[in-house]
């Protein structure tokens, strides 16, 4: 089905000339029963323009309760319907709940787009010190249709060694909700509350996956910040998650969601590991998608190629950022190249 694309003034055609809230229209037009029975798939606003795209061309019908057949796309201002219905104050839910500093629509699939462009994307680690690690990341451009990760390939040459590491291949996503109540150290369960189109099944479009990791905290980590340590590894701490990072929580299962209002859900994760520390309620949650998660020890010469499946998040939430590791085990420094395949823009 060809994706059918509205664009409205939000100066002209929004009430006030607003929008702050664009979560909330979003609802709106997802609503059950509001006349609007083609699938929304995404809603953005750049300046002073409001994109809405659907799956599938509107019938006349879902144009009259969108727009109200007024606003931009006819010349006329300000638009009808649901956008002159919209109430842009914040939501209690949205304001005093879920602050999700990243896009709420971060969409995460298992499946691969049939049409786009390819890139790779170098992440070089140049003269790794003898005897320490070191990290480079790349952050992702926000790519309105999504990124696929296809694959990475790690290339020492005659650089690497028996007992060199490759020990991070990451997609840090960041934040995704935030933590619904206090949780104790060494709990194995964690609530959190965040809006309901990120916290389901990656099936069916949203963040949630056995196998990806939670951390909690403020997600701010750089490679400069970890490299400039140098980084250590302690405790419960490995080189594919170094002190320096959040420490990361692989996701065991996941309970079904309870709907708390305002396009919000909660949602009790249980993790593989005891929590490190106790996390207080309001704490964000960030995602996290290793390829690694534990290093892997290379042999002499040897070309690491970890790919197979690809990965879509789309659009992509600002900071979102790829991560590679090294840790050089031998005793003069070495420059090793990660190659991250991805292709973007597919439909």
């Amino acid at each position: 089905m060809p994706l059918s694309t509205r664009t409205y003034d939000i100066l002209l055609d929004m009430p006030g000339g607003v929008l702050t809230n664009p979560l909330k229209l979003k609802q709106a037009i997802e609503a059950p029963g509001n006349g609007i029975t083609t699938k929304l798939n995404a809603l953005t606003t750049t300046g002073n323009v409001l994109t809405i795209t659907f799956d599938d061309t509107l019938s006349a019908g879902e144009l009259t309760v969108l727009d109200g057949d007024a606003g931009e796309p006819y010349s006329t201002h300000p638009a009808g319907g649901l956008l002159a219905a919209h109430d842009d104050s914040p939501s209690p839910a949205t304001a005093d709940l879920v602050e999700v500093t990243n896009d709420p629509d971060v969409v995460i699939k298992q499946e691969r787009n049939t049409l786009g462009h390819y890139k790779i994307l170098p992440l070089l680690l140049a003269a790794v010190p003898a005897g320490q690690t070191r990290y480079v990341d790349r952050v992702i451009p926000a790519y309105t249709r999504g990124l696929d990760w296809l694959s990475a390939l790690f290339d020492g040459g005659d650089q690497v060694e028996t007992g060199d590491l490759v020990c991070s291949g990451k997609l840090i996503i960041g934040q995704v909700a935030q933590v619904a109540a206090d949780a104790a150290q060494g709990d194995t369960t964690i609530t959190i509350a965040g809006p309901a189109s990120v916290l389901k099944c990656t099936s069916g479009g949203g963040a949630l996956s056995e196998g990806f990791s939670l951390s909690f905290g403020t997600e701010n980590t750089t490679d400069a910040g970890l490299n400039a340590g140098p980084p250590t590894a302690t405790g419960t701490r490995s080189w594919s998650n170094p002190d320096q990072e959040l420490k990361e929580y692989e996701i065991k299962r996941f309970s079904a969601a309870t709907d708390i209002g305002g396009g919000n859900v909660m949602r009790t994760i249980t993790l593989f590991t005891p929590l490190d520390a106790a996390v207080t309620a309001g704490t964000a949650a960030n995602m996290v998608m290793s390829a690694i998660p534990e290093p892997l020890t290379m042999l002499k010469g040897e070309v690491l190629d970890v790919g197979g499946q690809a990965f879509v998040a789309g659009p992509m939430p600002a900071g979102t950022r790829l991560r590679a590791g090294f840790r050089n085990n031998g005793a003069s420094a070495k420059t090793v190249c990660g190659k991250f395949f991805v292709m973007f823009g597919g439909s």
